[in-house]
């Protein structure tokens, strides 16, 4: 490689303007950073606990509205429970960025699980189908 002294003076112009960018970005964007961190780092738990309510239908394979159906969400300590209406519906409330688990149970079908994660699909009513149980 050549000495630098040795360069055009353009070259050398061009990569002190680079240097300079590089400077001048840095210097704008690390206290951002520092500043999202600290403000991240002092609220962990109000991130953690915010709440969404998240509407839940579901139906049989023949789309036929599922009453009393017990829908568990697990995400720390005991499950919740709560129950389906008459239109299948049910709402609940989730961390806001956290999967959570759901099992779906209701005699005559089979136990579904589903993850729900609000990051990927935050803002719909999730529909989940139950299978019969085969008779024996």
């Amino acid at each position: 490689m050549q000495n630098i002294k040795d360069w055009p003076l353009f070259i050398k112009i061009c990569f002190g303007l680079i240097f300079l960018a590089l400077v001048v970005a840095g210097l704008i964007e690390i206290p951002k950073l520092s500043e999202q961190q600290t403000s991240e780092q002092s609220n962990p738990k109000q991130a953690a606990t915010e709440l969404v309510n998240v509407d839940i239908i579901v139906v049989s394979d023949t789309a036929k509205p599922l009453e009393n159906v017990e829908v568990r969400l697990v995400s720390k300590g005991a499950p919740e429970v709560r129950k389906t209406n008459t239109d299948g519906f049910v709402q609940i409330d989730i961390p806001a960025r956290r999967d959570i688990e759901i099992t779906l149970i209701k005699e005559g079908f089979k136990t579904a699980r589903y993850t729900i994660n609000l990051n990927n699909d935050p803002n719909r009513t999730r529909t989940y189908y139950l299978k019969p149980q085969k008779p024996k």
